[in-house]
């Protein structure tokens, strides 16, 4: 694919392309320059399909979306250190184990890690910092 952009820049060398365009933007006029912005393109194009291609595997393969449950002896020791209550708002009701770190921001499901929230209080925090 490389050979071919090459080539459609070498025929566009006689001509000395690419000035000012109607917009005013400064575009390449050497044919080094536009050979270079041609790869750049096809550079990025290339890694959006890529991207593109690795996101529909992920999302075909279960496995992918699979996360470590919290081990039941971390919760109980969460569960006792915050003594079975909301850490923000002191309900007892609706309680979630939370993730202080989220796991999808390299987040562990280690007891330092974890608090106890009430319902409300997890969807107010988010996958935010707190």
């Amino acid at each position: 694919m490389r050979s071919s952009l090459e080539r459609f820049a070498k025929r566009l060398e006689p001509i000395g392309c690419f000035k000012v365009s109607s917009t005013g933007r400064t575009k390449a006029t050497r044919p080094d320059e536009v050979t270079a912005l041609i790869l750049d393109r096809q550079d990025r194009k290339e890694r959006r399909v890529s991207s593109a291609i690795a996101r529909v595997e992920m999302r075909d393969d279960p496995s992918q979306h699979a996360r470590e449950t919290i081990p039941d002896d971390v919760k109980l020791l969460v569960w006792q250190r915050d003594g079975g209550k909301c850490v923000q708002c002191g309900s007892q009701a609706n309680l979630e184990y939370d993730h202080v770190i989220p796991v999808a921001k390299g987040g562990s499901n280690t007891a330092r890690n974890i608090q106890l929230l009430c319902e409300s209080c997890n969807r107010t925090k988010g996958a935010n910092f707190v």
